[in-house]
């Protein structure tokens, strides 16, 4: 996948989250809005590595200084932030906003494993997909600075 086709799917992640928020369906609305977060922070590890058409995300890769493996294919939001160059970034958003830190902490509770979840309630939704969409203060505010 291109760093265009992470931002269009970052996108629409977000219209089908708002949609199902919205018909009440809060389990499927919270899943997906994360990977709206997701697909916008690898579109920015796109264009930090200029993947194209040509190219994809790698495998795991071994051997790094570490001794560990590097994943870009993770769902781990922390990691993929590093990942994409925007730690330093990110730190000074928290600083500077303590609303943007509060966002990216509901934010940052996502996994993937959320998708067995069948019991999240509306406040709980609604808070994770406003800290998302944020206008001023949100995490997909700030990723798109980057994208």
């Amino acid at each position: 996948m291109t760093r265009e086709d992470y931002r269009q799917l970052s996108d629409l992640h977000v219209q089908h989250g708002k949609a199902l928020l919205e018909g009440g369906f809060y389990s499927g609305a919270w899943y997906i809005s994360g990977y709206a977060v997701e697909c916008g922070i690898k579109a920015c590890i796109a264009k930090l590595f200029r993947l194209t058409a040509d190219d994809d995300f790698p495998e795991p890769m071994s051997g790094n200084p570490g001794g560990g493996t590097i994943n870009l294919r993770s769902h781990n939001f922390k990691f993929l932030v590093q990942a994409a160059g925007l730690k330093l970034v990110w730190d000074r958003e928290m600083n500077g906003s303590r609303r943007f830190r509060d966002n990216w902490d509901i934010v940052n509770r996502w996994s993937p494993e959320g998708r067995y979840a069948t019991d999240r309630v509306q406040s709980e939704v609604v808070e994770f997909y406003s800290a998302i969409v944020d206008p001023n203060h949100g995490v997909m505010e700030c990723i798109k600075r980057h994208w």
